[in-house]
C-alpha cells in the first residue's frame, strides 16, 4: 500500500509528487514535506492525496507575497 502526495500548480505544472509506503497495524500518522530552495512563486496551488491510484482528499491553498 503507498499513499501519494502530489502537489500541482494552477497551470498544471507538477511541483511534486512524493510517495511513502504504508504498512499500517493501527492507527497510522505520516508526514510530507515539500521544500524549494527559492521562495514558491505566488499562486494557487492543489495537494492531492492518494492511495491505490484513487483521491482520497484534495485541497487548494494559495501562497501569497509578503
Amino acid at each position: 500500500l503507498t499513499l501519494v502526495a502530489h502537489w500541482t500548480a494552477a497551470d498544471g505544472t507538477v511541483v511534486a509528487h512524493t510517495e511513502q509506503p504504508l504498512v499500517p497495524t493501527g492507527p497510522t500518522v505520516t508526514t510530507f514535506t515539500l521544500e524549494n530552495s527559492q521562495p514558491w512563486p505566488p499562486g494557487m496551488y492543489q495537494l492531492a492525496v492518494q492511495v491505490g491510484g484513487a483521491t482520497l482528499q484534495s485541497r487548494a491553498f494559495e501562497i501569497v507575497e509578503p
